[in-house]
């Protein structure tokens, strides 16, 4: 028998956990904002970037021959 995904099948909708949630929600241009971010770490150069950055302080140039590209590379 193969898996099959789960199904909600209630009709009740809890409105005040529903109203709860709404008011926590950000801004949506704040969701967009932390859209534009996350995707900054969809190139694995800038995580190991950011990654090594963590470790210690580096130039540009440390920077290119760490992560084996240029320097113009690591500038953009």
């Amino acid at each position: 028998m193969a898996n099959q995904a789960p199904v909600c099948d209630c009709d009740v909708i809890h409105q005040d956990v529903v109203d709860d949630v709404q008011s926590q929600l950000l801004p949506r241009a704040e969701y967009n904002h932390l859209a534009a971010l996350f995707k900054l770490f969809s190139d694995p150069t800038r995580v190991k970037l950011l990654s090594a950055l963590e470790c210690h302080e580096l130039c540009v140039c440390d920077l290119a021959v760490l992560l084996n590209v240029t320097k113009s590379a690591v500038s953009h």
